[in-house]
């Protein structure tokens, strides 16, 4: 039988409310929800604490989100009837504080009906939590938990995307909170983005490498990246033939290597004075670039080389270009490691400097732009990245598009902007497959 079987709307209601009763503690009742969920309960984590145990998800013929089926009916029922017993034994109520709110949402989230009414009662408790939270964080974990519970039942993609701009928002204030990151991980994968979820999974693994929940993203790197772990980069002394194969396989690796390793590699060594290693990395930049030009990919990297190459007799204009190499490599690493602040201050660098490399101003202009949206300054991204998608090539820069369409979503969705956000996000999603 199911639980909304055995409770009506209005004795959910009351049993919700009455949850944040705690007879011993009753200024932590998210402490006493924690022990009464003795399991994973839905496929994202929550602020909370919970055991893992392995959710089963299918996915219906002709749909792209997959449902979770976890836990069975009984072990809700049986959860819920504790719960209940909690409320007969209690005499104190906790106060309607951040904390309250937030445990009154989990449980309409844990314990939500099918018809999603429960779900937009938890949303609209988390929005009310978020305005009395002194440390948010928390707060944001559970609101991307629940949209992603929420786009299982709606299979609406828009709740994907807010799931992950809420996830972001929490990593924003706690960089190394693992559930933000999980989630974060979990909206991009059923949202399509293969290669930027794999990075999200393999962030997560570097905050939990041991528990079940490790074990489940690891499967997930594996499921999403297994040819670009097969497919490491080509030796110094490769044949043309090996480059182009390495671009076939594994493209979005093979042009992340070449824009953040080798050429903000090339960068130091300029600056520094090392000529044969830039020499070295410059060559196995323009190899890369080209074979993902010639195979109609993303073409940015070949486009950067041959702005270097073409002010290679200016030694001022070169070193411009070598600081700038430098400092996007180095944004894009704090990206990567979710220290926003630090991203940040290295492309407004690029973009101080003015690199003769229009490619390089539009990836550090979009980065940044990515940046502004992490501080909610949404308004002076949409500015930024208006006139550049309008400007950029969606045949030759197709990952740079891609990342044009994604921030500028991501912008428009937090403003409440949803005639075009879906329509942005699942285009870059098709320019990202591409």
């Amino acid at each position: 039988m199911r639980l909304v079987n055995r409770w009506t709307a209005s004795g959910l209601l009351l049993l919700l409310l009455f949850t944040v009763v705690v007879a011993a503690r009753p200024d932590r009742p998210l402490d006493d929800l924690a022990r009464l969920v003795p399991a994973r309960m839905v496929a994202p984590q929550l602020s909370i604490p919970t055991r893992y145990q392995r959710c089963r998800t299918s996915t219906p013929p002709g749909e792209t989100i997959p449902v979770t089926r976890c836990p069975s009916a009984g072990q809700v029922m049986g959860l819920a009837e504790r719960v209940a017993r909690l409320r007969r034994r209690s005499t104190s109520f906790a106060g309607d504080t951040s904390e309250a709110i937030r445990t009154t949402a989990l449980i309409d989230l844990l314990w939500s009906d099918d018809a999603g009414n429960s779900l937009d009662g938890a949303i609209s408790s988390l929005r009310s939590a978020l305005r009395l939270a002194a440390h948010p964080a928390g707060a944001w974990v559970d609101m991307s938990a629940t949209y992603l519970v929420r786009a299982e039942r709606t299979r609406n993609p828009r709740d994907l995307l807010e799931a992950a701009d809420f996830a972001q928002q929490a990593l924003f204030l706690e960089p190394r909170n693992p559930a933000a990151r999980f989630n974060l991980a979990l909206a991009l994968d059923r949202f399509g983005l293969d290669g930027q979820a794999a990075k999200a999974w393999e962030q997560y693994l570097m905050l939990d490498s041991e528990s079940g929940w490790a074990e489940e993203a690891r499967e997930r790197v594996r499921a999403l990246s297994i040819e670009a772990r097969t497919a490491p980069p080509p030796s110094p002394g490769a044949s043309e033939a090996e480059v182009d194969a390495y671009a076939i396989r594994a493209p979005q690796e093979a042009r992340l290597h070449g824009w953040d390793d080798l050429l903000g590699e090339w960068g130091e060594a300029v600056l520094r004075g090392d000529t044969a290693r830039a020499g070295a990395r410059l060559r196995r930049a323009e190899a890369i670039g080209r074979a993902l030009e010639r195979r109609g990919g993303d073409a940015t990297l070949a486009d950067a080389v041959r702005a270097i190459r073409g002010h290679a007799a200016d030694r001022e204009v070169t070193r411009r270009l070598a600081a700038a190499h430098r400092e996007y490599s180095a944004g894009e690493r704090a990206y990567y490691e979710v220290r926003y602040d630090t991203a940040e201050a290295h492309f407004s660098r690029v973009l101080e400097i003015e690199p003769p490399s229009l490619s390089l101003q539009r990836w550090a202009g979009t980065l940044h732009a990515a940046m502004l949206v992490s501080k909610g300054k949404f308004e002076d991204a949409e500015k930024v990245l208006q006139p550049m998608i309008s400007q950029t090539d969606t045949l030759r820069s197709l990952a740079l598009a891609a990342r044009m369409r994604w921030v500028l979503a991501t912008a428009l969705l937090r403003r409440g902007r949803y005639e075009r956000t879906l329509g942005l996000a699942e285009s870059a999603a098709r320019l990202q497959e591409r």
